[in-house]
C-alpha cells in the first residue's frame, strides 16, 4: 500500500494530531521536572541537633528557681559566659542545688546529709528549728536557712548579702505576717471561715465600745432618766487623748476621760478587743488574684510595703486550697 500524498486531507489531519500530542507531552514533562511556582504551606521544621537541644536545656535548672524579674534579666543576657557569671553573682547556683537536693517533709538528719556545707548556727523554739548556712562560690557569699517543724522540713530560702541589705526590714515584716497566719489559721478552714475571723473581731470591738463606754458616758438625760437606747460613736481625740462620744442622731458631743483605776477591767477589755481587731482585720481583704484549677484554688493577696529606705515593695500572701479547704499558706516577695 503506498503513502498518501502530502496534499491529501487525511495526511494533513494526522500531521496536526502528532504535533498536538508532542506539545502536550512536553508540557507535562516540564511541569513534573521544573519548580512549582505557587505552593502554599511549609515542610516540617528541622529536628534540632544535640548542640541546639543542650543549649536550650542547660539553663533549665536555674530558670525554674528564678523569680519573674530575675528571669527577664537573665534572658536579656546573650553570652553563655556572661550568663554563668550572672548566675553565680546572684546565688542562683546555690538556689538550684537546694531545689534538687531538698524536699518538704524530709528529716533534719536527712537534710544535713544531702548538703555539703557545715551548719553555722541553729535555733530551736518549741517544735520549730532553724538551721543557718553560708557558702562562698568565688564570686559572692550566699546565705541560706532551713526551717523544720516537728523534725520535718517545711521551708528553705537563700539570700545574698546584697539581697539581705535591701530586704532586711522587709523580711521582718513578712515574719510578722507569717506569725499572725500561723496563730489564726488551721488547715481545713474554708475561705468564708477566714473572712469571718475578721468580721467577728470587729463586731466584738463594736460591742465593747458601744456597751461599757456608752453606759459610762450617757446613762442619764437632762431630766435624770436613763438614756441607754441612744447610740453613740466613740472616737479618740488625738490632742487630748480623751474619748469623744457622738450620738447617732447628731446630738451634742460628750467628752470624758479615759477609765481610771476603778475601771481597769473595762480598759483591759477595750485594749484586748482592739488588739484582736487589728490582728485579724487583714483577713477581711478580698484576694488580689485568684487562680483556679479544680480541685485546687490559689488566693493571692498583694500587700504594699515601703522599707526604711523608702523603696516600695510588694509582699505576697498565698492561700492554697483543695476542694475548697485550706491546705497551706505562704508569705514571700518577688525579688
Amino acid at each position: 500500500m503506498g503513502s498518501l500524498p502530502r496534499s491529501h486531507p487525511v495526511a494533513s489531519s494526522m500531521r496536526k494530531l502528532c504535533v498536538l500530542l508532542a506539545l502536550t507531552a512536553a508540557s507535562v514533562i516540564a511541569g513534573c521536572a521544573g519548580p512549582k511556582a505557587d505552593v502554599r504551606g511549609e515542610g516540617p521544621d528541622a529536628t534540632p541537633t544535640t548542640r541546639t537541644a543542650h543549649h536550650a536545656t542547660q539553663w533549665q535548672q536555674y530558670l525554674r528557681v528564678m523569680s519573674e524579674r530575675e528571669r527577664i534579666e537573665f534572658l536579656n543576657i546573650l553570652g553563655d559566659a556572661d550568663r554563668r557569671q550572672w548566675v553565680r553573682t546572684n546565688g542562683i547556683d546555690v538556689r538550684a542545688e537546694l531545689a534538687n537536693k531538698l524536699a518538704r517533709g524530709i528529716t533534719m538528719e536527712t537534710a544535713k546529709r544531702r548538703l555539703n556545707d557545715p551548719v553555722e548556727s541553729q535555733e530551736t523554739r518549741g517544735d520549730a528549728t532553724m538551721l543557718y548556712y553560708s557558702r562562698f562560690n568565688g564570686d559572692t557569699r550566699t546565705n541560706y536557712y532551713l526551717k523544720f517543724e516537728s523534725n520535718q522540713l517545711v521551708n528553705w530560702n537563700t539570700y545574698t548579702i546584697a539581697q539581705q541589705d535591701r530586704t532586711l526590714d522587709l523580711v521582718t515584716f513578712e515574719a510578722e505576717i507569717s506569725r499572725r497566719l500561723d496563730i489564726a489559721l488551721r488547715p481545713g478552714m474554708g475561705a468564708h471561715q477566714i473572712t469571718q475571723l475578721a468580721n467577728l473581731a470587729r463586731k466584738r470591738l463594736d460591742d465593747v465600745m458601744q456597751g461599757p463606754y456608752r453606759e459610762r458616758i450617757t446613762n442619764t438625760d437632762a431630766d435624770g432618766h436613763n438614756d441607754y437606747k441612744r447610740r453613740v460613736k466613740i472616737e479618740i481625740d488625738e490632742k487630748t487623748g480623751k474619748y469623744v462620744a457622738k450620738t447617732a442622731d447628731g446630738g451634742s458631743e460628750v467628752i470624758v476621760h479615759r477609765p481610771g483605776a476603778d475601771n481597769y477591767l473595762v480598759e483591759e477589755q477595750v485594749l484586748l478587743t482592739t488588739a484582736q481587731a487589728d490582728f485579724l482585720g487583714w483577713f477581711a481583704l478580698e484576694p488580689s488574684r485568684k487562680i483556679i484549677h479544680r480541685p485546687f484554688e490559689t488566693h493571692l493577696f498583694y500587700i504594699p510595703y515601703k522599707n526604711k529606705r523608702g523603696k516600695a515593695e510588694t509582699v505576697i500572701v498565698e492561700f492554697s486550697y483543695k476542694d475548697g479547704l485550706l491546705e497551706q499558706w505562704f508569705v514571700y516577695h518577688d525579688e
